[in-house]
């Protein structure tokens, strides 16, 4: 069994400084992490790995910062990565991004590198909410999608997965892969790594795809090529005011009851 989780590299700080022309994130300005949800979906593909000896791969579109993500994955116990680094792709919006995860994608299987069972990627990219990108690279693909997952296991040749949706908790069993499936926040937390997983990660060879391998015509990638773009940013402003009521005053009850009827 082969597993492909799909990771990104995102603002590791609270404030982040936002390009006044296109509105897009300033990256450089602050220390990349792993996106958390990915590494929810990372920590079930461990214990699939565990349960199974699956092969895990990572495949991430980033800058070259990126690449430390990637070796924190590896560190944890992913066996191999592939890294999508190309200036071209840069403001690729969820769409665009998905296009080229899955130009990528074919690109390792057409080559005998990897043909994924299952692909996993986190519900959503804390940078950018959207939740797309994974149901998009399904649809590019052409396979079947389970979203909002937080369990997952192999059963009798059959993988079974556990998600939420709008009507409660579903078990799905698929007998035929691939499928992608987007990971929700788990009760299992990304391991951490430990020293030998350190050692390894830092000589472990990370394969690198760029445009000239996806041969995808300017128009089609980046800002340009992108149906959806920001067209205006605000800092959020936040009020508050407070009013002290002393419990010991008499009163004071009905003073708060007041407050709150004016408040609400």
């Amino acid at each position: 069994m082969t597993i492909l989780v799909c990771v990104k590299e995102v603002p590791g700080a609270e404030t982040v400084a936002i390009n006044v022309q296109d509105h897009r994130l300033e990256r450089s300005s602050t220390n990349g992490i792993l996106n958390p949800f990915d590494g929810f979906a990372l920590e079930l593909a461990l214990k699939l790995k565990a349960q199974t000896g699956a092969a895990i791969w990572l495949l991430c579109m980033g800058p070259q910062s990126a690449t430390d993500t990637l070796r924190h994955c590896l560190s944890v116990g992913a066996d191999h990565a592939v890294h999508v680094c190309d200036r071209n792709f840069a403001g690729s919006d969820s769409l665009i991004t998905a296009l080229i995860l899955s130009r990528s994608i074919q690109y390792l299987k057409n080559n005998g590198i990897v043909c994924p069972d299952l692909i996993l990627c986190g519900k959503q990219a804390i940078d950018g909410d959207t939740a797309q990108v994974g149901p998009a690279l399904a649809e590019k693909l052409d396979i079947p999608q389970v979203t909002s997952a937080y369990k997952i296991e192999k059963n009798r040749g059959a993988l079974d997965i556990w998600a939420e949706n709008d009507e409660g908790r579903v078990r799905y069993s698929f007998e035929t892969s691939p499928v992608l499936v987007t990971v929700m926040k788990t009760a299992s937390d990304l391991r951490l790594p430990g020293v030998a997983g350190k050692l390894n990660a830092r000589k472990a060879q990370i394969a690198v795809i760029s445009n000239q391998d996806l041969c995808l015509a300017p128009e089609m990638i980046g800002l340009q090529g992108s149906p959806t773009r920001v067209l205006k940013s605000a800092p959020v402003k936040y009020h508050k005011q407070c009013r002290k009521v002393n419990a010991e005053t008499p009163g004071a009850a009905k003073a708060l009851m007041e407050f709150l009827r004016e408040k609400y």
